[in-house]
């Protein structure tokens, strides 16, 4: 009874505030905040529809910009996108330190089938060889960087990402269409 009590005083209010901000201000102010509690309710992932098709392309474009934005503003507050910036400095000032070594792009392993290093000067190959990996884990940490933060998705710790490829054609499905489509994701990214 008290969560009947609860639902109908919520919906009053939706319904007050919708008729004084309209549908899209309404939505726009409300949705994220929805969706965050679910998050941390642990009832994601969860699906949101609008009544057409032209309605959920701009939920859906809604919600992922606030996203993207948020993120792009947090990796801007925490400095790492100076942090990104460095390290892509990093790997250019060691690909110069490669290039006056003599490495080139085409050249063999520095190591044998045994990984032992090869080559008349072994100082100059253990150089190589060091400065590649410094080149590997700075080009790992730059991705890492760059991609999507945990926090601005709504897909549970652990979970895996649909491609944006694969929500668009999900979005351009009529509705018969989209069932199958989502129970296919589902079981791929183990939803």
């Amino acid at each position: 009874d008290a969560v009947a009590r609860e639902s109908v005083g919520a919906l009053a209010q939706g319904d007050e505030l919708l008729g004084v901000l309209g549908e899209r201000d309404f939505i726009n102010a409300n949705i994220m905040g929805l969706f965050r509690e679910f998050k941390e309710r642990e009832m994601m992932p969860c699906m949101c529809f609008h009544m057409n098709q032209k309605g959920c392309k701009w939920l859906t474009n809604f919600v992922c910009e606030t996203l993207e934005e948020e993120e792009k503003q947090h990796k801007i507050d925490k400095g790492i996108d100076i942090k990104i910036k460095n390290l892509h400095e990093l790997v250019h000032q060691d690909r110069r330190k490669l290039e006056n070594l003599g490495w080139t792009h085409d050249e063999k392993k520095l190591e044998d089938e045994n990984g032992k290093i090869t080559g008349k000067d072994r100082r100059v190959q253990e150089e190589k060889a060091a400065i590649l990996e410094t080149v590997k884990v700075n080009k790992q940490e730059i991705r890492r960087l760059e991609g999507v933060f945990p926090e601005f998705t709504f897909c549970p710790v652990g979970g895996q990402l649909a491609t944006c490829e694969e929500v668009e054609e999900a979005l351009g499905m009529s509705i018969d269409e989209k069932r199958p489509k989502m129970i296919e994701l589902r079981k791929k990214y183990d939803w």
